[in-house]
This record gives structure tokens, C-alpha cells and sequence, in this order.
């Protein structure tokens, strides 16, 4: 997962966080926060490993001053259901469907607004 990691940062400029059990992507830009992606093998599934690192990565962010964090679920792919639960769980709110992708679902989280 490390040479994953420095690859997505050299090539893409994106970050993990990441353990032998789970990893979350994301990028930084303009004081905004993307995340592209989180997964856990289904062991730890139902944790809150991946909630709790989460909420420590809203907290960092809120800490250097960034505005939004934005994700995205998609229906496409299994489990999509518990990952809209964890978004609104942790705070998010769901701001629509993609236009040109409508199994895509929207979700913003305003870090410094809580």
C-alpha cells in the first residue's frame, strides 16, 4: 500500500491514509478536501475504524482552516447503502445526484461551519 500511496501523490497529487486494514484517498485543493475513495476488508467492516479516522481527518482539516469536504457514493458498487449511512452519520449533507451520472450521489461536509 505505501508504493500505492507515493504513486496516487506523484502522479495525481492525492493522499492516503492508510493500515493493513483499510485506506482512505483524498486531495487538497483551494482549502477544499476531495476524498475519492475508503475501503476496509470486510473483517473489520461495522468497527468504525474507517468513521473514526475520518472524524480525526475532519478534525486535522478544521484545524488548518479548510472550508469543505466533499465525497461521493456511488450505486454502482456494493455497500453503497452503509457508505450513505456513514456520510450522513459523520455530518455530511447530501446535495444531490450527478447530472450526467445519476447513480452518483453528492455529499458536502462543512468543516468550519459545525
Amino acid at each position: 500500500m505505501e508504493l500505492y500511496a507515493k504513486y496516487l501523490k506523484e502522479t495525481e497529487n492525492v493522499d492516503c491514509v492508510y493500515t493493513n486494514e483499510f485506506f482512505i484517498t483524498y486531495l487538497v485543493e483551494n482549502d477544499n478536501v476531495y476524498i475519492f475513495d475508503a475501503y476496509s476488508i470486510p473483517e473489520i467492516r461495522g468497527q468504525g475504524k474507517v468513521t473514526g479516522t475520518l472524524k480525526k481527518m475532519i478534525e486535522e482539516f478544521k484545524q488548518k482552516g479548510y472550508n469543505y469536504m466533499f465525497s461521493s457514493t456511488s450505486e454502482r458498487k456494493s455497500g453503497f447503502e452503509k457508505s450513505d449511512e456513514i456520510h450522513l452519520k459523520l455530518g455530511f449533507k447530501f446535495t444531490g445526484r450527478d447530472e450526467n451520472e445519476p447513480y452518483i450521489k453528492n455529499y458536502c461536509y462543512d468543516i468550519l461551519g459545525e
